[in-house]
């Protein structure tokens, strides 16, 4: 592995994954004050994708493993986050159902698309991205008890439904295409 900034930063998200899950299995009041502490891990990991990409590209550091791993990150944060808080009561079981529906639909038609026509680089996507900002932006707000997360909520069922379904047409497209790029 190539040993760029953006790449120790893409790991150091990673590796936050199960210290962040620890700090929310120890919330054991709604309430609690301890909400701070998951709150600033979590705020640390996001700030820290949006650094890695920006560092990725003016430092002309892209790698291989960097556009791999970097989707994985922000996958392991947003499932252990949904999962962990839904355990806990502060987000509804739906949501959280529809999150990890989403991403392993995502992640099994990569799969299929890896099998089905090798050489699939798959890129990032708008709805994509707008999905990964208002789901943290829900985790952040949760863990901040603030009023706006009944909004969020939906905002967040809204585009995780809309990114997945636009994820799917692009992927059925492609297996469609006689071309090998996937589409943009």
């Amino acid at each position: 592995m190539k040993n760029t900034i953006p790449n120790i930063i893409t790991l150091f998200r990673i590796v936050m994954v199960p210290v962040f899950a620890i700090s929310i299995y120890y919330i054991d009041d709604p309430a609690a004050s301890k909400r701070w502490i998951p709150f600033w891990i979590f705020l640390v990991c996001a700030l820290s994708d949006a650094l890695d990409g920006i560092l990725a590209r003016a430092l002309n550091a892209r790698t291989l493993i960097g556009t791999v791993l970097d989707p994985v990150a922000d996958k392991l944060l947003l499932l252990v986050a949904f999962v962990m808080l839904t355990w806990k009561g502060l987000i509804p079981v739906w949501l959280m159902i529809l999150v990890v529906s989403r991403d392993s639909i995502i992640v099994g038609g990569v799969l299929i698309l890896n099998v089905v026509k090798p050489v699939v680089e798959i890129t990032p996507r708008i709805w994509g991205k707008a999905t990964t900002f208002i789901q943290m932006l829900t985790i952040l707000m949760v863990l901040l008890e603030s009023p706006s997360v009944t909004i969020l909520i939906w905002m967040t069922l809204s585009v995780t439904f809309i990114s997945g379904f636009d994820y799917i047409i692009s992927g059925l497209r492609y297996l469609d295409s006689p071309h090998m790029e996937a589409p943009k």
